[in-house]
């Protein structure tokens, strides 16, 4: 009976510790499921205490608890924050709330059968011989367990409270399918959000932005493939560092707040990066709350077109009007196409940007924009200024007296169009640590030499082709050619100053101008009521071949 005396002590201490940092965090079923759970292994093992047996049968208990020895030695250490681990606590802490059905212990042989476990997937490993040393150490200094290689670091979020935030977002949308979260394709920003939130434990492993109603997530623009955003803005409800146990209503303060932008960084590609975080109220939506959009669209004044003409043409949109004509129509889900513009003006690119003289930007901020506006209204901007509409084209498209139906022409590329900045009438308190800031400036540098890089290997591409002049500049410091072949000297002689690798003596082999046809001429959409007719007329049509379906089967 002296090995009864053994065990009973034994997990006495198990039960006292356990009482003491696991119990008080359990609510009061799960405290007495607990203690049921252990009465219930005190009693299998006082049965088999005189068994010389390693394997004790019908109990969860792990291998090293199979004999008196190992059950005094399987020692539990308290953390700082006054919670029992070891190598077995979690998956015992999980068992004992009843989370997992009661399995049989594996076989222990002699030499490991001294050695602590620790549980995956329902079952009880031995752990190294390396852990088991850690193991029986004496708790000196109090340091938590560390996880093992390749295994999810479990975080329960509901010891956590809450806090609804903001995020600003700057992201390249060359790469993407867009920004929000699509079922056809994987390669969204939002989709990569996520998971970094979901990552971070910042977010339940179920939360999706598509599934987040009641205002939970909120997104200020919906930018299509390919478009980038230097200040999209998004709301969520986040974890925070407070404990829902603590009794002040009062959130962290920054500096003992959870670092958002550099947490999210850490888990993002590099062509999204978060900038900023800010509290926000609860009735706070980054979609309904904003109040103006700015895009901005980058493009090349080539020779022959007319800056200033397209300044004049720009201005007809300002105000208030109907821009049907200005975007993919959606019949189904929008039916008002008035939206106010702010601005719309033009200027020249400085700073930073090879050949500045020519590339120029549109800045264009309204209340809200329709599916498509701003590469439509850049489509027909670019025609005026290379002279292929007239400037008063512009205003008539926005008439519908004039243009009842929208001409049919092609949009815009989205590359050059970014969404710039978003604005709210009492505008978050942006926020991010020094630390966090000076990360996010050296990463777009060093994106910006790379970019600058890959721009001189196509400006090279692009001279050697002869779509750019050599550089005189170059002169006697160019690298000679390496190449001295008789074939290389032939070709050399072809061409003037053997600056190009290709010739085109024939003006019109060298650049094929399609032939323009004026948007009056052009072929038209159908209008928003023929749109509604249709629709009206498929979905009744469906109805009755529906109704007389059943009625045909009730018949029968």
């Amino acid at each position: 009976m002296e090995d009864v005396g053994v065990f009973e002590n034994a997990l006495a201490l198990l039960a006292s510790l356990s009482s003491a940092a696991v119990v008080g965090r359990l609510s009061a079923a799960e405290r007495e499921q607990l203690v049921g759970r252990l009465r219930e292994t005190a009693a299998l093992l006082e049965r088999n205490a005189l068994s010389v047996s390693p394997e004790i049968p019908s109990t969860d208990v792990p291998p090293c608890l199979s004999t008196p020895l190992e059950a005094k030695k399987h020692i539990f250490t308290c953390s700082d924050s006054g919670r029992a681990s070891c190598q077995a606590s979690e998956p015992m802490q999980e068992d004992l709330r009843g989370s997992m059905p009661g399995k049989r212990c594996a076989e222990t042989s002699a030499e490991t059968s001294s050695l602590p476990c620790a549980r995956a997937d329902g079952q009880w490993s031995t752990l190294s011989s390396a852990a088991a040393e850690s193991a029986e150490k004496p708790p000196g200094k109090k340091k938590r367990a560390k996880a093992g290689k390749g295994e999810p670091h479990l975080l329960d979020l509901s010891f956590f409270k809450q806090r609804h935030i903001a995020l600003k977002i700057a992201y390249l949308g060359w790469n993407y399918d867009g920004f929000a979260l699509q079922r056809d394709t994987k390669e969204t920003v939002e989709e990569y959000l996520f998971a970094a939130l979901r990552k971070a434990k910042l977010v339940g492993e179920n939360a999706e932005a598509e599934r987040w109603s009641e205002g939970m997530y909120s997104r200020c623009g919906r930018t299509d493939k390919g478009v980038s955003a230097l200040g999209q803005v998004v709301s969520l409800l986040v974890r925070s560092n407070a404990l829902a146990s603590s009794s002040e209503d009062k959130l962290p303060s920054d500096q003992k707040e959870i670092d958002y932008v550099g947490v999210l960084n850490r888990q993002l590609p590099e062509d999204i990066r978060v900038l900023a975080w800010a509290p926000v109220a609860e009735d706070f939506s980054a979609r309904f709350s904003c109040t103006w959009r700015h895009y901005k669209y980058f493009f090349e004044l080539e020779e022959g077109m007319d800056g200033g003409k397209m300044r004049d043409a720009a201005r007809a949109l300002l105000g208030e009007h109907d821009f049907r004509n200005y975007c993919k129509m959606d019949a189904v889900k929008v039916h008002s196409y008035t939206r106010g513009l702010l601005q719309f003006s033009l200027s020249r690119v400085s700073g930073g940007v090879a050949d500045a003289g020519r590339m120029h930007v549109a800045d264009i901020r309204g209340t809200a924009f329709l599916y498509h506006q701003v590469r439509c209204m850049m489509a027909v901007l670019l025609m005026v200024g290379k002279g292929q509409e007239p400037l008063e084209i512009l205003g008539e498209l926005a008439d519908l007296a004039e243009f009842p139906r929208k001409p049919q022409y092609h949009l815009a590329s989205e590359e050059p169009l970014v969404l710039y900045a978003c604005g709210y009438p009492d505008e978050p308190k942006w926020r991010c640590s020094q630390g966090s800031m000076r990360t996010v400036q050296q990463h777009f540098e060093d994106v910006l030499k790379r970019q600058r890089l890959r721009a001189a290997v196509v400006c090279q591409a692009a001279i050697c082709a002869g779509v750019l002049p050599v550089n005189s500049s170059e002169g006697s410091d160019a690298v000679p050619s390496v190449d001295s072949s008789e074939e290389h000297a032939v070709l050399s002689e072809q061409q003037p100053g053997g600056a190009s690798l290709f010739s085109f003596n024939d003006e019109r082999q060298w650049q094929k101008r399609e032939k323009h046809i004026p948007l009056r001429r052009r072929p038209t959409e159908q209008t928003y009521e023929e749109k509604r007719k249709r629709i009206v007329a498929k979905s009744s049509e469906g109805s009755n071949a529906h109704a007389i379906k059943s009625e045909s089967e009730g018949i029968s």
